[in-house]
């Protein structure tokens, strides 16, 4: 056996240290992927939810009880504020016209077509 330390990957590849950013964000944002030692490579059908959203979908829903939006009652209007601010908001980052585009919710990519 041989008393030489093998070379870390990024001393073989060193273009790896520019996933930096990315593996970073696994270890912080995603780290319960680690924790359940889970390779997710499956982001087109599904995509993953971050700690931090979680955390912020947590917290909405202990603060705040949603109902069927198409109906009419308290809770209901709750849920419709709350889809039509997300509409406008991601009308505004897209900086698209609200005259002009729409902005539709699908359960699913079956759902979409």
């Amino acid at each position: 056996m041989s008393s030489r330390s093998t070379p870390s990957i990024t001393a073989l590849y060193p273009e790896y240290t520019t996933t930096t950013p990315l593996d970073t964000l696994r270890s912080t944002a995603y780290s319960y992927l680690n924790a359940q030692s889970h390779t997710y490579l499956d982001y087109t059908g599904s995509g993953l939810c971050s700690s931090v959203q979680l955390a912020a979908h947590e917290a909405r829903l202990a603060s705040t009880l949603y109902g069927n939006p198409h109906s009419v009652n308290p809770t209901s209007e709750a849920a419709t504020i709350a889809v039509e601010q997300t509409r406008k908001r991601i009308l505004q980052h897209f900086n698209a016209d609200p005259a002009e585009y729409a902005v539709v919710f699908t359960p699913n990519a079956t759902g979409a077509a």
